[in-house]
């Protein structure tokens, strides 16, 4: 459910916002091996934690588009 009033909208991209950066700091600590490490994705199968990377990055990016509708 989207937030509907322009504060909320606000607070929601904060919030996104928020944890993005937890997630980059996260990302950006993982040394290259862990990179090639593949788990499996509910959606798209097995997936390298960067395949997981751009999956989550697109999804951010929808999320993005609803929020300034």
């Amino acid at each position: 459910m989207m937030p509907e009033s322009p504060g909320r909208r606000k607070q929601y991209g904060r919030r996104l916002r928020t944890v993005r950066d937890a997630s980059l700091k996260l990302l950006g600590s993982l040394p290259p091996v862990e990179w090639q490490r593949v788990a499996m994705h509910s959606e798209s199968g097995a997936a390298s934690v960067g395949r997981s990377l751009d999956i989550y990055a697109e999804h951010g990016h929808e999320h993005a588009d609803g929020v300034r509708r």
